[in-house]
């Protein structure tokens, strides 16, 4: 079982993929995350990491794809996954199901976290104070958010295609888009 969840920077689509994912007792494997995780690391490539994040831009696709395909290979994902924000261009998307349908697997479902961005930008500037993270800053956002949808949005019409895509409003409580997931997914 593969599924991803896509929405714009601040929808909560991290917090429902791993919500999700405690309930069928599958790992939520997060784009963000694994690019966070890079940009800790004290490495040529994490110094480099931090400086585009920094810029609101994303990380080359060939550093990513390579950590997160470990990933995708260890036991631990070996029962399925839910993937968090990925693959988040066009330019992925073809490593990605290569790498899918050599190793016998398939995207199940691709469930899509709609918010509009002036709610997302509220949300992640909350956060920002919260847990005191510079890269949630207005600019960066805005940035992260222009690329959301120039280059994931395609991603999404992608699956749309294949009849794999569902839409859930992302406007309400963590709870109230927690129910109207489980209504659609098991």
């Amino acid at each position: 079982m593969i599924y991803i969840f896509f929405g714009p920077q601040g929808s909560g689509k991290s917090t429902q993929a791993k919500l999700l994912a405690e309930k069928l007792g599958i790992i939520t494997i997060s784009s963000g995350e694994v690019s966070r995780k890079i940009r800790e690391e004290n490495t040529d490539e994490g110094r480099y990491a931090r400086e585009l994040y920094d810029q609101g831009k994303l990380l080359p696709d060939n550093i990513l794809f390579g950590r997160l395909k470990e990933i995708f290979l260890s036991p631990q994902a070996a029962g399925g996954f839910i993937l968090d924000g990925y693959p988040r261009n066009k330019g992925q998307i073809f490593p990605f199901e290569l790498f899918l349908k050599e190793s016998g697997k398939q995207v199940d479902k691709v469930v899509v976290i709609d918010l509009t961005d002036e709610e997302g930008i509220k949300r992640l500037m909350l956060r920002a104070k919260i847990e005191n993270r510079s890269d949630d800053n207005e600019g960066a956002i805005k940035k992260r958010l222009s690329i959301y949808h120039a280059e994931t949005e395609p991603i999404i019409d992608y699956y749309e295609k294949q009849g794999k895509v569902i839409h859930i409003d992302g406007s309400g409580t963590i709870e109230e888009v927690t129910g109207l997931i489980s209504k659609i997914l098991p």
